[in-house]
């Protein structure tokens, strides 16, 4: 790429106004006219007498006027640098136009329309730009109605979040779920007490989570699940009487036990604490969280007994507490619950006989795998009675991929403290899935490309394994999905079988057949003991 460069005043920018024929001779170039104290204002026709452009960087000079919005036309600009200088003006660029844009600075100018309530209507325009890095608007005298929604999710943003975004006092949205933001959370969230609704999850933050969002004091959902946050929970997050949407925390290493707070969450529909370090007993305050239509606190290290406190969520429709170390009877209050669909109290050591009535009734509504301690009832969805339902069937044909997989059963060693089998490969996705495959599953490959093709073929079967051990039944792969997806890997992993050498077809029905993992690992021998013979 040309860059054309012009460390003093150009002798096109003195007939520009006047001559645009000088412009468009630089069509092809990349414009960098920086600290060359330009003065006058931009034409407004750049945008249009520039259609290829790609750099456009004049900052510190003494420009006037305004931005011209005919910059929207430069589809192909990815670095536009317009900072410190006079420019004033409503910023009328349509920046969704522009879907090339990494990096925009615009700070240190003034830019501000008449104080009408779309003065910043620009930031909306930002949700198409989705190869955006940077953004600067600091010190550019914007006033006017600040936007009330910013939605930056399934981007690709990485870095900390920008604290400058916790200025924006007036936002009520924010959401920016499924990028690559890393670090804390800012301190600097509590600013935003008008808040309603907050979307951090599926990034890689980190830290504890701050103490400050106790002052979103309008804050009805938040969901900051699929990350890395530490620490215990805050308080002063759980006395925020305005959450009555949804609070998901899920898929984070927070610690301790569940705050007594929590009493004050009486009109909240969605608690999902899953897949955490939670420890001690589940506390009776939870039975004052009378609205609650979602309660998951499975993949924790709970201790003690079901409270008796909870009988007070008549309507709770889903109630998850699998995977921890809860023990004694069931409840005989929870076959009464008219509302409740789905009960899971799998992997812990409950004893006694399992209830006939209520979501007991219905074998594939409850699940109680992992609790040999249990007799009687419909125990059913994993084969522990009669008949198996078929979503009690995918579960369990994706516990079984899964072990098959890693060579580990739900009931290892290092399986506790909150780690369970699916969240064991579920955290190692996607980067890492080959880290905690079995060394049994994997055959030594002669060349890098059958080498990559055998990864790919086990990666895709760990996905499948995770996707069908989902806790929640309806959140579970449907069966003829997972039949789609084996039948789009088997060409993938056949090409791998047969490039093995010497491997007969017989090994291509591998992925196909795994719940009968004997007839696996002596298939997988055979592949292997074909190549080795090849390779002599």
């Amino acid at each position: 790429m040309e860059v054309f460069t012009a460390r003093r005043k150009p002798v096109w920018w003195e007939h520009s106004h006047d001559n645009l024929e000088s412009l468009e001779k630089l069509d092809s170039y990349p414009l960098y006219c920086a600290g060359n104290h330009l003065t006058g204002s931009l034409p407004l026709e750049i945008g249009v007498m520039l259609l290829n452009l790609e750099w456009l960087q004049l900052r510190n000079n003494k420009l006037t006027g305004v931005l011209p919005p005919s910059i929207s036309n430069c589809s192909k600009l990815g670095f536009l640098e317009m900072s410190y200088n006079n420019f004033s003006g409503k910023l009328t660029i349509d920046f969704s136009k522009l879907r090339d844009i990494n990096r925009i600075y615009l700070n240190g100018n003034n830019f501000h329309g008449r104080g009408e309530a779309d003065d910043l209507r620009f930031i909306d325009s930002l949700k198409n730009c989705t190869r955006l890095v940077t953004l600067q608007l600091a010190n550019c005298n914007l006033i006017g109605v600040l936007p009330i929604s910013i939605d930056l999710g399934l981007k690709r943003f990485k870095g900390d979040i920008p604290t400058t975004i916790c200025k924006l006092q007036k936002l009520r949205y924010l959401s920016l779920f499924s990028n690559q933001f890393s670090g804390p959370i800012p301190d600097a969230i509590g600013n935003l007490t008008l808040l309603n609704k907050l979307y951090l999850n599926s990034n890689k933050l980190e830290g504890h989570i701050p103490s400050s969002i106790g002052n979103c004091r309008e804050l009805n959902g938040l969901s900051l699940e699929e990350n890395r946050l530490t620490g215990e929970i805050p308080k002063q997050l759980l006395q925020l009487s305005s959450l009555t949407k949804f609070l998901l925390l899920s898929y984070n290493s927070l610690c301790g036990s569940i705050p007594s707070e929590i009493k004050d969450l009486k009109l909240l529909s969605e608690l999902d604490l899953s897949h955490n370090i939670l420890s001690g007993t589940i506390t009776s305050s939870l039975g004052e969280c009378i609205s609650l239509t979602l309660l998951n606190l499975s993949g924790n290290i709970f201790q003690g007994i079901i409270p008796s406190s909870l009988s007070s969520l008549g309507g709770l429709g889903v109630l998850d507490i699998s995977q921890n170390n809860l023990s004694g009877r069931i409840p005989q209050f929870l076959d009464k619950w008219k509302s409740l669909e789905y009960f899971n109290l799998s992997f812990n050591d409950f004893e006694g006989e399992v209830p006939v009535v209520g979501v007991f009734a219905n074998a594939s509504a409850f699940s109680v795998l992992g609790n040999n301690r249990l007799c009687g009832g419909l125990v059913v969805e994993y084969g522990l009675g009669s008949e198996m339902t078929s979503i009690g069937d995918v579960y369990s044909f994706g516990i079984v991929l899964l072990e098959v997989m890693t060579g580990k059963r739900p009931t290892d060693d290092m399986l506790k403290e909150g780690l369970s089998l699916h969240k064991f490969a579920y955290m190692a996705l996607p980067d890492h899935a080959i880290d905690v495959i079995d060394d049994d599953a994997i055959v030594l490959q002669s060349t890098e490309a059958n080498a990559r093709k055998m990864e790919e073929c086990l990666v895709a079967t760990i996905k499948i394994g995770v996707s069908c051990s989902v806790d929640s039944p309806p959140q579970r792969m449907k069966i003829e999905i997972v039949v789609n997806e084996l039948q789009l890997d088997s060409p993938r992993c056949s090409e791998w079988c047969l490039s093995t050498d010497g491997a007969d077809e017989s090994a291509t029905t591998v992925l196909l057949d795994l719940p009968r993992s004997s007839q696996w690992r002596l298939s997988k021998d055979a592949v292997g003991t074909s190549s080795a013979s090849g390779g002599a």
